[in-house]
């Protein structure tokens, strides 16, 4: 496979600068989504172009949506969609986890042949318990009959995030309410969700560890606004923390609760984090150790591992069983970076301790995971000279424009 390179130039430090979060990929396919639920006519501010979601609004026009495409706002027309197994069908493999409590959202009878197993064991009970009347694998083929009317969902680990971020959505059109409880806090990519929900005039209850959806629900907006992305902005916010300052903006105001768990990881770590409004500002100021869970950092791992090489003393991340459950080769990937950079590390039982130090080079060559590319690119701003990083990611699918980004964040 051909490696694409990217040039990492060498910084002008301290930095001290600002950017517009880039939109939510989230929050963009959660608008989709309850734009065909809504069977409207939807505007969608500051959309964000995605490959897949390029490739979504493909299909939706070939089922009998419309859309009109510009890079201010996406106008999309659901009236005459048509949802079905064809429909669902058309796509690869990786969207069928989205697609499935979709299908349900109506009365559903198919069978369909599949060769591995996309919706886990776990996943099929939660819909039988929501009210679908056979939700099965067997044979290499699904057998799912019946609609989601409703009722109670445990979520656990078991449960992937793309799955249970389209039954979210579809609970409020079944005809009963339906309670959702989490084992921890709700993560911060179920509050993205939510807040679309919301701007559809979808009602709800929330605590701690509790989500109640009212059943009976239409969704009804002619326009959604969409945020920044909490993610990809977590890992810019280690530039402001490493090089001097950054300020994002745009940013969705839940994220930037004094409570947000990467906002305080930040903070231990040493950076002065300070909100203001929409915006976050990540200065320089300390490198202290890590001695954190990975529970709540499934995403941003790859970057906290890198930082903690340049911390004052050994660092400590706990639950490792959480990360290999759900993120097992992106674990294996940002290891194989360590070693490439001379970062020493130690796993023993659930925990992988990380010791003070590294050892950049001119080249660097990573694999396919695009959190792993993108952490290395803004480490690499430590170098003395230009950085090659080889990889055949998919970085510039899932964050268009990084690159642009970092460059506007040089002033290049």
């Amino acid at each position: 496979m051909k490696l694409e390179l990217f040039k990492i130039p060498r910084a002008l430090l301290p930095i001290n600068s600002s950017i517009r979060a880039m939109s939510s990929k989230l929050q963009m396919n959660s608008a989709i989504i309850g734009c065909f639920l809504s069977k409207q006519t939807v505007k969608i501010i500051n959309p964000v172009y995605t490959s897949g979601i390029v490739s979504l609004l493909s299909i939706l026009n070939r089922n009998g949506s419309k859309a009109m495409i510009s890079d201010n706002f996406l106008k999309l027309d659901t009236k005459d969609f048509h949802l079905d197994l064809d429909f669902v069908k058309k796509f690869p493999l990786s969207f069928f986890k989205n697609l499935i409590p979709i299908l349900l959202s109506k009365e559903t009878n198919f069978d369909l042949k599949m060769n591995c197993q996309i919706i886990n064991n776990a996943e099929l009970v939660i819909l039988k318990n929501l009210g679908v009347d056979q939700a099965t694998y067997k044979d290499s083929a699904y057998n799912l009959r019946g609609i989601i009317t409703g009722g109670f969902v445990e979520h656990n680990r078991n449960i992937s995030d793309a799955f249970f971020s389209s039954l979210l959505m579809v609970l409020p059109t079944g005809i009963s309410n339906s309670t959702i409880q989490f084992e921890n806090e709700i993560p911060s990519y179920v509050h993205e969700i939510l807040e679309i929900m919301k701007r559809f005039r979808i009602r709800f209850d929330l605590t701690d560890h509790i989500i109640k959806i009212y059943g009976n629900q239409k969704y009804d907006s002619q326009e959604i606004i969409i945020d920044g992305d909490w993610i990809e902005s977590s890992y810019l916010m280690a530039i402001g923390a490493l090089y001097g300052s950054i300020r994002i903006d745009n940013l969705m105001k839940y994220n930037l609760d004094s409570n947000n768990s990467i906002l305080r990881i930040y903070k231990d770590f040493g950076a002065h984090v300070e909100v203001r409004n929409k915006s976050l500002i990540v200065k320089q100021k300390d490198f202290k150790a890590f001695n954190h869970s990975l529970s709540e950092f499934s995403s941003l791992f790859p970057m906290l591992f890198l930082l903690a090489s340049i911390a004052n003393e050994k660092s400590i991340f706990r639950d490792l069983d959480l990360i290999l459950s759900k993120n097992k080769k992106r674990f294996e990937q940002t290891l194989k970076l360590l070693d490439q950079i001379s970062i020493r590390y130690k796993i023993r039982e659930n925990e992988i301790e990380i010791l003070p130090g590294f050892k950049l080079k001119d080249k660097i060559y990573c694999n396919d995971d695009s959190r792993v590319v993108m952490s290395v690119s803004i480490f690499s701003l430590f170098h003395e000279k230009e950085v090659q990083i080889f990889h055949n990611s998919s970085i510039t699918k899932n964050y268009p424009d990084f690159i642009n980004d970092i460059e506007k964040i040089l002033y290049i």
